[in-house]
């Protein structure tokens, strides 16, 4: 045999060896019991959850029962209790009617604590006066997002998804309805806001039509003051801010719901709330004097009030910044800081006294649109009409003047009307209070503090009054 024949006959008997031992480790392989494969799931109990009429609870926030009455389901402690449908549907219909595992705890160590001694909720369903499980949610297992759970019955030890704990464990209030809080479809149709309260500048405001203290009669002034101001010196409301600020009185939002018939709003701080917010309003067919009124309580650590609303029996907790955008307003920088405002021609009369000097302007009522006014029985130019009215009608006022202030009188203005229905009389005096600024008091009422330099440019301007 030549050379080349010995190779390849030796290169055969090697790939006929390859073969045989492919086809033995193929045949040994296919002799071996398959491995069992492991399910996807594992079936905790089948229950039929049509024959559930009646579920027990127990968690840390609730311990009680619900029965099915005419389809509905009741609290059957109290049937009264607005109970939400949807919290118990889902129950029944996501956890109980489809009681599955992910896993199996096999073995499972006596000594490990699985969150059953004190487990997070414990739910029983009935059939009637037949309990068809009970089944119990243990602690979560941590960075998996499932809990660890076990019925009565069967020693095995489950790991379920998180809907366990999301559709069973809940508060009393998780199973209230919905509150049917305010909801004012426009700001159009407020009608009267108040504030008050602990450590709250109180406001009042008011919107009609036939504002009283819009004396210009120019339709624009609706809502105006009567709180802080409480005198009638233009306390129309004229700042864009404000209607911006009226929406968040066309509704109440809570951001969780705490109590349902309490007995007791102690413990809230709303037996003597630290503050009221009040608001009537008309409905968009027009009719008039709606109105609701919110009750603000204790401010809890993590920066939310307890409140609730007069005609509920409910607790919840408001935000502090949905709080802080109704409670806290800056009246002097909402209205037209003016000293008076009424129309020139709406007026009889107009005295003023400075030192012993005093000058009477008459309104001889010429014309009921246009202002004839006399001094000395001389009839003003109108420049000097126009003087008087910019300046007596539209004195602008600096700033809130401190209440027990007082001073030396600079000026008075009195002013007098006929028709004191729509109009009454005033005195506006003028106090020196500091070097920058005098005191402005209205009918006895210390209201402003005004610029020094405005008050004796006016004065210069009356001394040359004849």
């Amino acid at each position: 045999m030549n050379k080349k024949n010995v190779i390849l006959v030796s290169a055969l008997a090697v790939f006929a060896a390859a073969l045989g031992a492919l086809y033995l480790f193929v045949l040994n392989k296919q002799k071996q019991p398959e491995e069992e494969k492991k399910p996807d799931y594992y079936t905790i109990r089948e229950i039929n959850t049509e024959s559930i009429d009646r579920i027990t609870l127990k968690t840390e926030g609730f311990d009680g029962g619900f029965r099915l009455k005419d389809g509905t389901w009741i609290n059957e402690e109290d049937e009264s209790f607005p109970v939400k449908q949807e919290t118990m549907n889902l129950m029944v219909s996501i956890v109980l009617a489809h009681l599955n595992a992910f896993e199996k705890v096999e073995n499972p160590p006596a000594s490990e604590d699985f969150g059953f001694t004190n487990p997070s909720a414990v739910l029983t369903a009935y059939a009637g006066s037949n309990s068809l499980l009970t089944l119990k949610i243990g602690k979560a297992i941590p960075k998996r997002d499932r809990y660890y759970a076990m019925v009565d019955g069967d020693e095995s030890i489950y790991i379920v998804s998180d809907n366990y704990y999301k559709y069973i464990v809940k508060d009393r209030t998780d199973f209230l309805v919905d509150i049917n809080m305010p909801a004012i479809e426009d700001r159009d149709l407020l009608r009267e806001i108040s504030v008050s309260g602990e450590g709250i500048t109180p406001f009042h405001v008011v919107y009609d039509a036939a504002n009283p203290y819009d004396y210009s009669e120019n339709g624009m002034y609706g809502w105006y003051f009567e709180a802080p101001f409480t005198s009638c010196v233009n306390a129309n409301i004229y700042d864009d801010a404000w209607f911006e600020k009226l929406e968040y009185f066309t509704f109440v939002s809570y951001d969780k719901l705490v109590a349902y018939r309490p007995g007791s709003y102690g413990k809230y701080g709303l037996d003597n709330p630290r503050a009221t917010i009040y608001v009537r309003y008309a409905d968009k067919y027009g009719r008039e004097d709606y109105s609701y009124k919110l009750f603000l309580g204790n401010k809890t650590e993590d920066g939310f009030y307890y409140a609730r609303l007069e005609s509920l029996e409910w607790v919840f907790l408001i935000g502090a910044d949905k709080v802080a955008l109704r409670t806290e307003t800056d009246a002097f920088s909402l209205c037209y800081k003016t000293v008076f405002f009424p129309k020139d021609s709406a007026l009889d009369s107009i005295k003023i006294t400075a030192g012993s000097k005093t000058w009477d302007f008459v309104n001889t009522h010429a014309d009921s649109e246009i202002a004839v006014y006399t001094l000395n029985g001389r009839k003003l130019s109108d420049s000097e009409l126009s003087k008087l009215g910019n300046e007596i009608l539209t004195l602008k006022y600096s700033g809130m003047a401190p209440e027990d202030a007082t001073g030396d009188v600079i000026m008075t203005i009195n002013t007098s009307v006929a028709d004191k229905e729509k109009l009454k009389d005033l005195e506006i005096v003028f106090h020196k209070y500091t070097d920058s600024v005098h005191l402005v008091t209205v009918n006895g009422i210390t209201e402003f503090t005004m610029d020094v330099r405005q008050v004796d440019a006016f004065l210069a301007w009356l001394e040359t009054m004849k």
